[in-house]
């Protein structure tokens, strides 16, 4: 969501429940969800917004979603696995100039190995990244475009 004043505030990826209530049901969008919620497993709804929000990340940063389709995903997944950085980020970061700062904000938001190491949102508005953000004509120009008139 943006306000009036061009201010971003995340709202719910779909969980609506109490945050550290250990859950089991499927929600959400596939192409946002992190494994254990796929595989039906147990998590915290705290930690999967943070994957969420490490997918929603790549997609303003990157203007595509880190996983095309399915086979993609696979790829990711293994690349997220094996701790591989550079496979992960390869043809996305190469030449445009994006922070590696925020690249591994990106990369701690969406562990899938230990899903309780991901940051929590308290977490993240502590990272440097995240402090003094200065929104230029620029980017709030960039941002109106996609604003309804």
């Amino acid at each position: 969501m943006i306000t009036d004043d061009l201010e971003l505030a995340l709202i719910d990826f779909g969980h609506a429940c109490d945050l550290y209530q250990t859950q089991t049901r499927t929600v959400g969008t596939d192409c946002y969800a992190p494994p254990e919620v796929l595989n039906n497993d147990e998590y915290c709804p705290a930690f999967v917004d943070s994957f969420c929000l490490g997918v929603s990340m790549f997609l303003i940063f990157f203007g595509t979603k880190p996983w095309a389709d399915e086979r993609d995903k696979c790829y990711k997944y293994e690349a997220l696995l094996n701790d591989d950085f550079d496979y992960f980020f390869f043809g996305c970061h190469r030449g445009h100039g994006k922070p590696w700062e925020m690249l591994n904000v990106i990369w701690d938001c969406i562990e899938i190995e230990r899903p309780y190491a991901r940051p929590h949102i308290n977490d993240l508005m502590s990272f440097p990244v995240f402090q003094n953000v200065t929104l230029t004509d620029a980017i709030r120009e960039d941002i109106c475009r996609f604003l309804p008139n």
